[in-house]
């Protein structure tokens, strides 16, 4: 079987270098792949990747600058147009050539999508749903399935799609880097502490993810401050940059970096950190924060931290309650900051009440063997 996985026009690239959930997750795929070695992989992306396989193909596509600029000003002229860009074009040519079994887009599409559905038919058309941003009018005209990442993200799509035949399944994220199921040994973890500066005695608490609006981490900033007027000894590490690896300052993080300086002694930003290494960071903390103020549809670091057996506390939002392990929830819309920083210090003196969650953690193993089922 030849499965044709076209991915997002400005994703990163998928040997998972760069980070991003997606590319991580397609990353899995491959790996997995050249490893039992049940199918064949094309893979269209906006990105080169460094790295030869024997079972995957890899396309990389580059758009033409001119051309991206000739549309965003035609697309302010023309409102409400739709105009197919150029990756798509190029993306439909290499389906025609290679002819694919099945055809999966991962988050997004557009308007010529049906053009793909003729290669293949509906029914061998996928759309992998990432996002919880619910408006997709028209997908069942081009695609005859939709792949969840969470139950919740699953229970929106099919009210949306209640008078339709698409068939939407459910499937959860995996954990990337199967090493956040191992034990990191003692010295690792004191070297790591030594490496930015914390003490024995410090309390490390660890946010991991795109510093974004969306993802609330001014508000654990903010809350932060509440914490360490009472807790000296508390640290708060910010793993992440705006856009993943190589991201530029921009006005956020700026804003990020000024909320910080009144307490900089107790926060540690870290930058972008290689996927490999983001066990020992976690095992070396005492908890995790997820303070996402959107509609999370699933969650990969709160299965990272369930992975890693480290208390978390996150939002009400969206599919992240299926995602963590042990943990305490708040509510994102009343007192966010004020909430965070209380169930912080009741961390802190041991005083946190948490919830034994029974969420399964994918593996990479897992993850492919149900990937190629849904698919089949």
């Amino acid at each position: 079987m030849k499965y044709l996985i076209i991915m997002p026009r400005y994703s990163l690239p998928v040997d998972g270098s760069c980070g991003g959930a997606v590319e991580q997750l397609v990353n899995s795929l491959i790996v997995e792949n050249e490893k039992q070695q049940g199918v064949t992989f094309d893979i269209i992306t906006p990105s080169f990747c460094n790295e030869k396989y024997k079972n995957t193909n890899v396309y990389s596509i580059k758009e033409s600058k001119l051309l991206l600029a000739m549309k965003r000003i035609l697309r302010k002229v023309f409102k409400g147009h739709k105009f197919v860009s150029e990756y798509y074009k190029k993306a439909y040519k290499i389906a025609e050539k290679i002819k694919p079994d099945r055809i999966v887009f991962e988050c997004f599409y557009e308007a010529n999508v049906g053009k793909f559905a003729n290669l293949v038919g509906k029914e061998n058309m996928f759309l992998h749903k990432h996002n919880c941003n619910i408006n997709e009018t028209g997908a069942q005209d081009c695609f005859g399935n939709i792949i969840a990442v969470s139950q919740f993200l699953r229970d929106g799509l099919q009210e949306f799609f209640k008078n339709t035949s698409l068939n939407i399944e459910v499937l959860k994220n995996c954990v990337s880097n199967n090493g956040f199921m191992q034990p990191v040994n003692e010295t690792e973890k004191y070297n790591l502490r030594h490496t930015l500066g914390l003490k024995e005695d410090d309390f490390v608490i660890i946010y991991c993810g795109r510093l974004h609006p969306e993802k609330g981490i001014d508000k654990l900033l903010l809350a932060m401050k509440d914490v360490v007027s009472k807790h000296k000894n508390a640290k708060l590490l910010v793993i992440g940059e705006s856009f993943f690896k190589n991201s530029k300052p921009n006005k956020y993080t700026k804003m990020l970096t000024q909320i910080a300086d009144e307490i900089k002694d107790n926060i540690i930003f870290t930058g972008f950190v290689a996927n490999k290494e983001l066990p020992k960071y976690y095992q070396m903390a005492n908890l995790q924060v997820i303070p996402s103020i959107c509609e999370e549809s699933a969650g990969i670091v709160a299965m990272e931290g369930a992975a890693s057996k480290i208390d978390q506390i996150i939002t009400n939002s969206g599919g992240l309650p299926e995602y963590a392990g042990r943990f305490a929830m708040v509510n994102k819309e009343n007192g966010l900051v004020e909430n965070l920083g209380a169930e912080i210090s009741k961390s802190i003196e041991g005083k946190l009440a948490l919830k034994e969650s029974k969420n399964e953690i994918i593996t990479k193993e897992e993850y492919y063997k149900k990937m190629i089922d849904i698919l089949s």
